[in-house]
């Protein structure tokens, strides 16, 4: 016992539910017995609540040093889709290749679901698609399963096809998202929200893809539209004045833990998951700069307090669990979004970046490093920048959910140009005049781009300028003052897309479009400085 030096716990943060790692209920006997020696607790995905708690049962120093390193995982894209019906699996057998060249495409694919029957069906259902495109093909080799209950050579068998690319697809519980390092996953699927899924269990599992850093990785979240809709719902009942303020529901005992300064942030202790009393509108609250008071404030309402840290994780279940009551102290039934840990409806439901949304809520120090990211970071960020959402093997990705039909119907259209050109301001709105003069300059632009093409061969002398940049096109981005905001690069691509030209097939080459922007810049400089309209228009 003299020479122990250190008692370390990987994985600490399942000591909060014991239930893949029982023995750590009892990890704060071993300190008693060494009362002088140094305890560790190491999680790549630490609450804010099982700090506290983890703290507490090992019977450490509360509070104890904190050490956190940066946990953005820059190679990871991350998409949220609507799961069409909880028993069907049709995006899933989907993925199954139907020709030569998709089978070549298919990415190296963990699918995660909570439930062994569940992936039992799943993998009969994708082996039996699988034979009919592919008589001869082993569907039983190339589809796998991973769960508690089969034996350990099997287990062995499946990650050792899997790694060796003979297994292009396993379906798995939480058994594979611990301790299984395969750095070539590109694809981690999420098929479903279940009631006991909690955001550090899914940000282990996301965390399973693109373990090697030179490839690009995609996590896609399938969630039921039940977990979506209620929070479209009162994003629209709050800005409609003529509805009341929405209140919280009775029957629990509002006790807020109090906010640290802003530069501290104290581990949340004696605390659990709220699931009743909950504003659904702050779900959609995005992580920014000007947001962080009231995303802390959101974190600590997502908790609420306990007398005693006994059975902790029986009290959380319990608090699940519990009755949902009206106004009036009534039982009413519960939706589904009642029963989901309060962390993952933030997660499902922001309207800003999930990598922030993730790190802010772990507490990582990167949150706001998205310059980092090497790819288009999450559904929310490419849309709201306008980047197209794919992966370098040209796969299918499904439709992200805010695109869906409530989504779109309820939620005001809002493109924040701040973000797209990176806080760079736009130019002052234009008048008539002004926009008949950015007129010359794009067809002036067209023109040059034009000769320039006929003289490379690229384009016959035969086919009229419009091919270059339709006027349609022109007209748009003037009518609707879309100009105004090419401020950037990226701004002017957007614009661009706005205007339905789909630069990345276009005979335009990203050297033309430079050439566009430096124009357009030049003209609102020269207007801003009041110098002579026509001297720009000499190319």
């Amino acid at each position: 016992m003299k020479r122990i030096t250190l008692v370390a716990a990987d994985e600490a943060h399942t000591i909060w539910g014991w239930t893949f790692r029982k023995q750590f209920k009892k990890i704060g006997q071993v300190r008693l017995a060494i009362p002088k020696v140094p305890f560790a607790a190491f999680s790549a995905t630490f609450p804010p609540h099982v700090i506290g708690y983890v703290q507490k049962i090992c019977k450490m120093n509360c509070p104890s040093d904190v050490i956190t390193v940066n946990g953005r995982r820059r190679n990871i894209n991350i998409l949220v889709a609507v799961q069409p019906a909880r028993r069907t699996y049709d995006p899933i057998l989907n993925l199954i290749p139907k020709t030569d060249e998709e089978a070549i495409r298919f990415p190296k694919t963990l699918i995660f679901v909570d439930s062994i029957l569940d992936a039992r069906c799943m993998a009969i259902a994708l082996r039996e698609k699988l034979e009919a495109h592919y008589p001869t093909a082993d569907s039983s080799m190339i589809i796998r399963t991973y769960y508690s209950s089969i034996d350990d050579e099997k287990k062995e068998a499946t990650i050792r096809l899997f790694k060796d690319g003979r297994a292009f697809l396993v379906i798995a519980t939480d058994a594979m998202s611990l301790g299984v390092d395969i750095s070539d996953i590109e694809r981690v699927i999420q098929w479903g929200i279940t009631e006991r899924l909690t955001l550090d269990t899914l940000v282990q599992r996301i965390g399973r893809a693109a373990r090697m850093s030179s490839l690009l990785g995609l996590a896609i979240i399938y969630t039921p539209r039940d977990l979506l809709d209620p929070i479209t719902a009162a994003r629209v009942e709050a800005s409609n004045p003529t509805q009341p303020t929405p209140q919280t529901e009775s029957g629990t005992e509002e006790i807020l833990l109090h906010p640290p300064p802003d530069d501290e942030w104290e581990d949340i202790v004696d605390a659990i998951p709220r699931y009743a009393g909950r504003d659904l509108c702050a779900f959609a609250l995005p992580v920014e700069r000007q947001t962080v008071a009231e995303v802390r404030q959101l974190r600590i309402k997502m908790y609420r307090h306990i007398s005693t840290v006994k059975d902790i994780a029986r009290e959380a279940d319990a608090e699940r669990r519990a009755p949902k009551r009206d106004d009036a102290g009534k039982v009413v039934k519960k939706r589904p979004i009642d029963k989901i840990e309060p962390a993952i409806v933030w997660f499902l439901n922001t309207t800003g970046c999930r990598h922030r949304c993730v790190l802010e809520y772990m507490r990582f120090p990167d949150v706001f490093e998205d310059d980092e990211q090497q790819s288009w970071c999450c559904d929310n960020c490419a849309i709201r920048k306008g980047i197209t959402i794919a992966m370098p093997r040209g796969y299918d990705i499904p439709e992200p959910a805010s695109l869906r039909g409530a989504a779109k119907r309820n939620t005001p259209s809002r493109i924040d140009w701040n973000v797209i050109n990176q806080g760079v301001q736009s130019w002052p709105d234009y008048s008539q005049t002004t926009e008949t003069f950015l007129r010359s300059v794009l067809k002036t632009w067209r023109k040059h781009i034009f000769a320039k093409m006929v003289e490379r061969g690229t384009m016959s002398k035969f086919v009229p300028e419009q091919a270059v940049l339709s006027d349609r096109a022109i007209n748009e981005i003037l009518s609707k003052k879309y100009l105004k905001h090419a401020v950037t690069l990226g701004g002017l691509h957007f614009v661009l897309m706005r205007a339905k030209v789909d630069v990345d097939s276009n005979i335009l080459r990203e050297k033309d479009i430079i050439e566009m922007f430096n124009m357009i810049h030049s003209a609102f400089e020269m207007l801003e400085r009041g110098k002579s309209l026509s001297a720009l228009l000499v190319v």
